[in-house]
């Protein structure tokens, strides 16, 4: 019964029916000539909010629907037109119900001053669609993130990705410069929504695009922020701190200033109730770079293959900490430098039970394990660029990052491995990781525009510098049961790796006719990248185990001739190219064994893009690329370090090759805004990468790489959302399908490991949300996997996962909120179903002068339900991790604007008997 209660919450009706009305007319220009992607809004007199609107079509025709009774301002706007107002109130007469709007000139010379004093909710200016910030209401501590979820055509996930006229938004900046590099959410998450003035979406081109004029279709959907003016004049951000029970804490800072010239911002936080640094990638990328780590050997795998995880929650207990500062100067129009350092670090305790079923062709065998975990990260990142249009024909672009990483892991554990009878071993281990590492990345363009037939040169130059160290010990005792036996270990290791990588690429673009165009390329490159072992019996001074220990080095180079064809209009874009790869592969262990390869490969790309109507797209795209393994996948000594899981690479390894195919399809309607998003996606790898393993009658597990013949992905997914003018809410759909085929090899039996997933969401929101902001969904996502070696003919697991976010504003002083997640995870290849509730509610104050301070009550998983699970399907194996996590708290908090700047941005709207 509290299940059904919970859902019947978490789905209640969150729309009041009312009576309503519709307005429609035509807008004319004043030769009576129809006037399309007009902006007809209604605006509240109070504020000059928006309330209700519609875009006119291609005869001028508008019809805004769905007008609740009141009195509002009409207001009409289009480019280079003076914007028309007139004060209607609903319920109108019945012969009022239809208009026609005529529209003036706007004289050239109209003063700035009067431009300025307009509040234009919404403004299409061709591809360029602007939204007015202060004609959308937010609360007093609204981040851009907030912002950008009231704006029609844009929609924001609960993870904060963001997509406008249905396409992914990778790229945000703020008054046309990067902030803190290329992670969007750095600044929709930390810049405050009242210090926007505008929106803008819009395609970015590329550089060749913008020096030559010529389309290569080459776009990015970008966001730029524009702010302001009183924000560029002065400092403005936040501080924040926040006590609650059980010990948790939060702490935040952020200062900003913006000028025309530059751009400057420092953050910093601290918490430990598992909130990260400045977006979640940052601390995704705290356990990259250690490729000398020693723990296992990782095949790579695509989004659509295996693993499926279902269920990505952060376990463990966490306190995190992180500090930033970004500075961007334009000392001339074009000519931008920018640099960015952040610094994140971690501390977490973790507590974790692991089940696996593991498929060997014979009977399965099942291991259980419990550990604890004590970690902690440091890393330091620095990002730079600059780019300087040099004159009206020379342009050079030059970026790079650089990271010094650490990491030190501390974990006990005690693993037992049993067949369906009895336990056939177990093993008490303690482990301790110390790893450094430190990378560098270059990357620099130089373009020369020329004006004859000859149209480009362009060279790009790339180099990149890793390393990587981790001094491991382990403690383990392992006990056999068949027959007895007892092997204890006392062992430390050491793992080293150094790579070295550079390359040129030098094109020339020559025009062929009126929309033709012939490329020519040639890239050149080498890597240099070595990897080495050291490993012996504790204490360190007992010396190394020569049989154990050893180094291998490998060099890598190539050169790739590439011809390309390109058809460029206004409307379409289709390329062709022909490549071919000539690599040269040696590496040698200890300086002994040498291993050489040598091929030509064949890579053919091809791409069409057509705009068959104003953001109506379909594209089509392939591409064949070669992927070497690396230093670490050759190194062909076993890894004894686990005594039941043992891991070897391989001398002998092919490169993969990679033909990928992708069909997109994406249509934006401004009118309505409407949008559809449809792909289909198809993957053959050839010589895959993947395990060969062997597991012996006492479960001990080797495994070993080598390449497979090949591995199949298809997928296909499909997003649509609209606003339903009628009920008052944004509806969005959304469906993907994806299958694959992974194999491997285990006790020389070859295994096929299948995975069919099926995705399906809904979610809806409220449109007009001056008071009440409310979403809902629901996400369901059935998942099979087939394993070859297994005599279950089919495993099949099922997530669901259930939200409704509301929250409510009564007044410009009291915000309130509250967050249902329902999440289910069941399926019959896991021993129980796992049902997690969690409800989350803050209620928030503003006050001081200029609304500077907000005291901020919440309490976290009120019904003590949180549940850290995951589970994973992947080539022989069925795994559930279950893990302690962060439960119920409360929390008061209190944040302090470092401004001074009036709450209350409305204008005044003058209507002149229009």
């Amino acid at each position: 019964m509290s299940r059904l209660l919970f859902l019947l919450f978490i789905f209640q009706s969150i729309v009041t029916f009312s009576q309503t009305f519709s307005y429609r007319g035509i807008v004319v220009d004043e030769k009576g000539a129809a006037i399309s992607y007009v902006t007809v809004a209604l605006l509240v007199p109070t504020d000059s909010i928006l309330a209700f609107y519609a875009v006119t079509n291609s005869d001028g025709v508008f019809e805004v629907k769905n007008i609740t009774a009141g009195t509002f301002i009409l207001q009409a706007t289009f480019l280079g037109y003076r914007t028309f107002y007139r004060t209607v109130i609903f319920p109108l007469e019945n012969d009022a119900l239809q208009t026609t709007i005529v529209m003036e000139l706007k004289p050239v010379n109209l003063p700035a001053a009067e431009i300025n004093a307009e509040r234009i909710p919404l403004l299409i200016r061709g591809g360029t669609i602007e939204y007015n910030a202060s004609s959308y209401k937010t609360k007093p501590d609204a981040t851009i993130e907030d912002l950008l979820k009231k704006l029609p055509g844009v929609i924001v996930d609960r993870q904060g990705n963001i997509k406008a006229q249905g396409e992914e938004i990778r790229k945000v900046t703020v008054d046309g410069k990067e902030f803190f590099g290329n992670d969007p959410k750095i600044a929709t998450r930390n810049l405050p929504a009242d210090a926007v003035n505008k929106v803008q979406v819009f395609d970015t081109k590329s550089d060749q695009a913008e020096l030559t004029g010529i389309n290569d279709g080459k776009r990015e959907k970008t966001i730029n922020l524009q702010l302001k003016d009183d924000r560029k004049s002065a400092w403005f951000g936040d501080m924040q701190a926040g006590i609650g029970s059980k010990s948790h804490y939060q702490s935040s800072a952020k200062a900003y200033r913006f000028t025309p010239e530059k751009q400057i911002a420092f953050l910093g936080m601290l918490n430990n109730i598992n909130k990260f640094g400045f977006s979640f990638s940052d601390y995704m990328n705290f356990n990259g770079g250690f490729r000398a780590g020693g723990e296992s050997i990782k095949v790579s795998t695509d989004d659509n293959s295996f693993p499926i995880d279902f269920g990505n929650v952060e376990n463990g207990l966490i306190t995190s900490g992180a500090a930033g500062a970004n500075y961007s100067v334009e000392a001339r129009k074009d000519n931008r430098f920018n640099i960015g350092y952040l610094a994140n670090g971690i501390n977490k305790k973790q507590n974790q039970q692991v089940t696996t079923t593991n498929f060997t062709g014979t009977n399965p065998f099942y291991t259980n394990q419990n550990s604890f975990l004590s970690e902690r990260n440091r890393a330091n990142r620095v990002n730079f660029g600059w780019k300087n249009r040099i004159d009206t024909t020379h342009t050079f672009v030059l970026n790079g990052q650089g990271s010094i990483n650490g990491i030190l892991k501390e974990n006990s554990s005690s693993l037992f491995n049993s067949s369906e009878t009895s336990t056939v071993s177990d093993q008490q281990n303690e482990n301790r990781i110390n790893g450094k590492s430190a990378n560098l990345n270059v990357h620099s363009v130089f373009l020369n525009k020329m004006y004859s037939k000859w149209k480009l040169f362009s060279l790009e130059v790339d180099g990149t510098w890793q390393h990587g160290l981790s001094q491991n010990e382990v403690n383990t005792i392992t006990k056999f049961y068949l027959p007895e036996m007892e092997l204890l270990l006392n062992q430390f290791q050491e793992n080293k790796n150094d790579l070295i990588k550079y390359s040129a690429d030098a094109g020339i673009m020559r025009k062929t006719g009126d929309v033709t165009y012939l490329l020519g390329n040639i890239s050149v490159g080498r890597e240099d990248d070595m990897f080495s072992r050291q490993q012996g019996l504790l204490p360190v001074s007992d010396g190394i185990i020569d049989s154990l220990s050893g180094t291998l080095k490998q060099y890598y180079q190539w050169i790739e001739p590439r011809i390309k064809f390109k058809v460029i209009n206004d409307k379409n874009q289709f390329s062709l190219s022909i490549a071919s790869r000539m690599i040269n592969l040696n590496n040698n262990f200890n300086s002994t064994g040498n291993f050489n390869f040598s091929k030509l490969y064949f890579l053919p790309m091809a791409s069409w893009e057509k705009e068959y109507k104003s953001s109506h797209r379909i594209r089509l795209f392939y591409e064949a690329s070669v992927s070497t393994p690396n230093s670490s996948e050759y190194f062909p000594l076993t890894n004894y370090f686990d005594p039941l899981n043992l891991l070897a690479g391989n001398q002998n390894l092919k490169p993969e090759v990679h033909n990928d195919f992708r069909l997109h399809w994406s249509i934006f309607d401004q009118f309505s805004f409407t949008s559809f998003f449809a792909s289909l996606r198809f993957s053959y790898i050839k010589d895959k990468i993947n395990w060969n393993k062997t597991i012996s009658n006492n479960l001990v597990q080797k495994v070993v790489l080598l390449n497979v013949p090949e591995d199949f992905q298809v997928g296909a997914n499909a997003e649509y959302s609209t606003p339903i003018r009628k009920l008052g809410v944004n509806i969005t759909l959304s469906l993907d399908e994806s299958w694959s085929r992974t194999l491997s090899y285990v006790n020389g039996l070859l295994n096929k490991s299948t995975s069919f997933i099926h995705e399906l969401g809904i979610s809806i929101d409220n449109r007009k949300k001056n008071k009440w902001d409310i979403s809902a969904g629901i996400k369901v996502r059935v998942a099979r996997s087939l394993f070859s070696l297994s005599s279950i003919p089919k495993q099949s697991y099922i997530m669901a996962n259930a939200f409704t976010d509301i929250g409510f504003n009564p007044s410009n002083r009291w915000q309130f909120s509250l967050k249902a997640d329902l999440s289910n995870y069941y399926g019959q290849a896991f021993e129980n179903d796992v049902y997690v509730p969690l409800l989350q509610a803050e209620a928030s104050y503003t006050f001081l002068k200029h609304k500077r301070g907000i005291l901020s009550l919440t309490a976290f998983d009120l019904l003590n339900r949180n549940t850290g699970i995951d589970r994973i399907s992947e080539y022989n194996y069925l795994r559930e991790n279950k893990s302690d996590i962060i439960k119920r708290y409360v929390m008061l908090s209190f944040r302090y604007k470092l401004n001074k700047f009036k709450a209350n941005d409305n204008i005044d709207v003058k209507i002149n008997g229009h």
